[in-house]
């Protein structure tokens, strides 16, 4: 096998792209204690990842700024449809 398990294993990228992002939404969980408060903060969080994802593949496309903008909003209008949902 070619991975030992280190950070030099093949399989750490792509561990690090499934746990940070998840990490990144789980910590306002942790350290807040308000439910409702700590929902919002994890949206916010979740709207700025959308943001900085649609920036990157919009390099690809040559248009990066209307790419982050399109996903922010997309992600918005679905927070927007989950608050009175009660999510």
């Amino acid at each position: 096998m070619t991975g030992d398990g280190t950070i030099h294993s093949p399989r750490f990228p792509f561990f690090s792209l499934v746990i940070l992002p998840t990490l990144a939404q789980g910590l306002p969980f942790l350290f807040v204690n308000d439910l409702h408060q700590a929902m919002r903060i994890y949206n916010g969080v979740a709207l700025v990842m959308l943001f900085i994802i649609g920036a990157q593949i919009g390099l690809y496309a040559g248009r990066n700024w209307p790419m982050a903008f399109a996903m922010a909003s997309i992600g918005a209008v679905v927070v927007a449809i989950t608050i009175p949902l009660r999510g």
